[in-house]
């Protein structure tokens, strides 16, 4: 029974992704030449993996691995559920994994031979095809449902409308089967270049039969549920290219995943420290930060000579002007035990708390493009484990900026946290006051959850800043509403922000131009959990029923709430969000069409392994088990393990068949994938509520295992291109920490203001910025860092073909409102209380 479960195990991955071995992202479609920091560049070989601790060994992984698979065979609870997941395995074998190999390769005879005799479908080459729209060169069309004639044959003819497949994804969302029958829902994606050299990504939903024979599974039928097919015009490249090399962004060290599944990316912040309006780069690792300033034309490491240590394990940082002196200063957070004393062994350390704790450590900015060591600068009151995300915000509107910090201790999400909650009496959430001069008090928070991400914004509309902590547990995503004087209360039930899941990241902006800031929010969105909840809930009774409806407001991928002035509305599904891949990450709000109307970045990808044997079903069961015992339970000798997370150390050193988990190694790589090689998505705002993905299209779906990404105008051309803080890479796999996505789109009709504040913070963060254009109203907010990324804190409009704005408000944090009319596209700055500065046009 272990053996047909292991069988389950290595091949019920959660899509057919076209490659038969787990590779980087196909090269791009030739790019014409381009300026030199924006020069498309072919993938550089990274910098060699850093070892970064001593490997799990191997034989402990093993026992890991047998005791998984022990618990998930022993449970009799989800004795169904493995014996589905095992047909749907075989089928996977059969059928799914040839059927995108066959159309990656473009061979229809391939894709025939998984026919059944007599299998019939819809047509994928002769179906009419419906317009729905042509914006900013991409043709939607609706490809209309009509019977396939042969179905082989017209297979053949759609793959030959191809010149290059790069990537076919099928992602299975139910499976039901009936003896030597089933019936699956499958998500086809499908990016490719057409014979014509343009881009194509066709996907929708299909509803697939499958039946058993002498030879195994073979497709019986295949019929449309819905579809779109979208064509870049064959006059206009893709709005980004890769400029990483051309920034000498490629000479960032590359280390391999040691500390975490998902906090397997570390900290990024953007902003201009130096004064020169260019903005900056502080990048986090598992061992030395780096401080790259923007040189114009590329960036350059000025960790040493700007007079920072280079403190390892920083999770989130922030240029902010902590001292309101006219300069940046900088805050690093690190994910290390409190009290400890690790990373830079000489650095002094300010005991401002009575203890010495590193877990933050803090900056003064000189004014001359140095530092001066700070160190701990907070109060502390209680104990707290392993800080990750960060906020900064005035909460109290003192004029002065104060500190969030979340403390999700060193378990990560596969640990069920929902269930097994901490120990002891460590504090979960933290806000620190600015009393000036660099005290910092401590202010009483809840201390509830597993803070992973924070955003700050007026939820309310009441001039408060307000703080969202992005839970990344299972548990609900704490809202906490600011009475003005920086205490906080629980404002779930009153905003209407109600996230469960393994919540990741939040961002706000009006993305529909009605004056109210909207906010978005992104969870792992694992697809065996899709497709074994919805094979199941119905069919289910009991415990195992009540866990599938808790688990069915878990995988959730990206969620949007609209502000309908009262509180927030769930519009995922009418404004076509909803799925963004298997594990979406960091998400932002950008311009990048320049419109006016904010799109949507999602980074993807949760661990992608040099096997393509994928963990994830079993994953998911583990939640489901109704003995509740231990899987790696006391008795095992497993002391040699490295860490606190089991499922960590099977995917880092696991190097066998999962199938056969005692029949030894299989190599050198590690065996195993868990929802990997999953594309970044860029979600285009269509203008009447809806988006549509347009990220291969465009450039953006990186295929890197994405955490973070910044939106910055980082050669001051007047487009907001993207900075993307990859998760380091798994071992065995050649992935880059740092992409630079240099946009180079036609549209540089665009206004950036930065804000200067005298009553309000110096940065003037938390300043709400409203453009009236054309009859529309566009908010934007001034922040600073959110989680583990600070985007450039500035508030950028796209003005699409308007010469210039038509009123231009600025609300300061003091309460005062500023007016101005007739602002001109380019860069200006707003000084509070003395008007407005010019600073470049576009």
């Amino acid at each position: 029974m272990v053996a047909a479960i292991g069988v389950l195990l290595a091949l019920g991955s959660t899509g057919c992704k076209g490659e038969a071995t787990p590779a980087p992202a196909p090269a791009p479609a030739p790019q014409p030449p381009a300026a030199p920091l924006a020069a498309a560049a072919e993938r550089p070989t990274p910098a060699p993996a850093v070892a970064t601790a001593a490997p799990t060994p191997r034989v402990a992984a093993s026992k890991l691995v047998g005791m998984l698979l022990n618990a998930l065979e022993r449970d009799e609870g989800i004795a169904a559920v493995n014996t589905d997941e095992r047909a749907y395995a075989a089928v996977q074998q059969d059928v799914l994994r040839p059927w995108s190999a066959a159309w990656v390769a473009r061979d229809g005879a391939a894709f025939a031979a998984l026919l059944a005799p007599g299998a019939a479908g819809t047509s994928w080459a002769s179906a009419p095809l419906t317009p729905v729209r042509d914006r900013d060169g991409v043709v939607e069309v609706r490809p209309e449902p009509v019977a396939a004639a042969d179905l082989g044959a017209d297979v053949a003819a759609y793959l030959r409308a191809f010149a290059q497949l790069e990537d076919v994804s099928l992602y299975v969302l139910r499976f039901v089967p009936s003896g030597d029958a089933a019936e699956l829902t499958v998500r086809y994606d499908v990016r490719g270049v057409t014979t014509a050299g343009q881009r194509r990504a066709d996907r929708g939903e299909l509803a697939v039969a499958v039946k058993r024979g002498a030879a195994g599974w073979r497709l019986a039928s295949i019929t449309a549920r819905s579809a779109e097919r979208l064509t870049l015009a064959s006059d206009r490249q893709p709005t980004f290219v890769d400029g990483t090399a051309a920034a000498g962004l490629d000479a960032v060290p590359v280390t391999s995943r040691a500390e975490a599944i998902r906090r397997g990316g570390y900290a990024m912040a953007v902003a201009d420290y130096d004064g020169d309006r260019r903005p900056d780069v502080l990048l986090g690792h598992f061992g030395r930060s780096q401080l790259l300033r923007n040189t114009g034309d590329g960036f350059e490491d000025v960790t040493d000579e700007a007079g920072l240590r280079g403190e390892n394990l920083v999770k989130a940082a922030a240029f902010a002007d902590l001292d309101n002196d006219g300069h940046r200063d900088l805050v690093l957070i690190r994910f290390i035990p409190d009290a400890a004393a690790a990373g830079v062994a000489s650095a002094p350390c300010t005991d401002r708390g009575g203890e010495c704790h590193r877990d933050l450590v803090a900056y003064r900015n000189n004014g001359d493009g140095t530092f001066a060591f700070e160190g701990d600068i907070l109060t502390r009151y209680d104990e707290f484990d392993r800080a990750m995300p960060m906020a900064i915000a005035d909460f109290d509107k003192n004029g002065l900026l104060d500190i969030y910090i979340g403390f999700p201790g060193v378990r990560d999400f596969t640990n069920d946290l929902a269930h097994n909650p901490r120990e002891g009496e460590l504090v979960v959430n933290g806000v620190w006051l600015n009393d000036g001069e660099w005290n910092f008090s401590q202010v009483p928070t809840e201390s509830e959850g597993f803070p992973h991400a924070a955003m700050v914004g007026d939820l309310d509309q009441d001039g408060d800043p307000d703080l969202v902590v992005v839970d990344d547990s299972g548990l609900e995503s704490p809202v906490y509403l600011n009475d003005g004087a920086g205490k906080f209360t629980r404002g779930n039930e009153a905003t209407g922000i109600r996230l469960r899941g393994f919540g990741m990241a939040a961002a706000q902006a009006d993305y529909d131009g009605d004056g109210l800031v909207d906010v978005t929010l992104t969870a792992i969105d694992l697809v065996d959990g899709r497709r074994i909840v919805n094979s199941w809930l119905d069919r289910s009774t009991g415990r195992l029923r009540a866990t599938l409806a808790d688990m069915s407001t878990t995988f959730l991928g990206n969620i949007l709430y609209r502000n309908d002035g009262e509180r927030f509305v769930d519009v995922t599904a009418e404004a076509g969000l909803g799925f963004a891949g298997e594990a979406p990450a960091g998400v932002n709000f950008i311009d990048y069409n320049g419109d006016g109307a904010p799109d949507i970045y999602v980074s993807n990808g949760l661990w992608s392994g040099a096997g393509a044997q994928d963990l994830s079903s079993a994953f998911v069961r583990t939640l489901l088990r109704t003995d509740k015992d231990p899987i790696f339970g006391a008795g095992a000798d497993v002391a040699e393990l490295s860490g606190p997370n089991p499922v960590l150390d099977i995917l880092r050193e696991f190097r066998g068949d999962l199938a056969n988990p005692r029949g030894g190694d299989l190599g050198e790589a590690p065996s195993l994938t868990m929802a990997g090689y999953e594309r970044n998505r860029l979600f285009r705002n269509n203008g009447d509520g809806t988006f549509t993905e347009v990220g291969y299209l465009e450039g953006a779906d990186r295929l890197e295992d994405g955490y973070v990404a910044a939106a910055a105008d980082f050669d001051g051309d007047g487009r907001q291109d993207l900075m993307l803080r990859n998760c380091d890479p798994a071992p065995g796999v050649r992935f880059r920490t740092v992409t630079l996505l240099k946009n180079q789109g036609a549209n540089r009709n665009t206004l950036t203001v930065f804000a200067r504040g005298s009553k309000s913070n110096r940065d003037g963060i938390g300043a709400v910025v409203t453009a009236t254009l054309g009859g529309r109203k566009l908010v934007r907010t001034i922040e600073s860092t959110n989680g583990a990324i600070q985007g450039e804190p500035v508030a950028f409009f796209g003005l699409g073909g308007a010469a210039q704005v038509d009123e231009l408000e600025v609300r300061w944090q003091s309460g005062l409102v500023e007016r101005f009319a007739g602002v001109k596209r380019g860069v200006i700055r707003l000084d509070e209380g003395a008007g407005l500065v010019e600073l470049a046009k576009n």
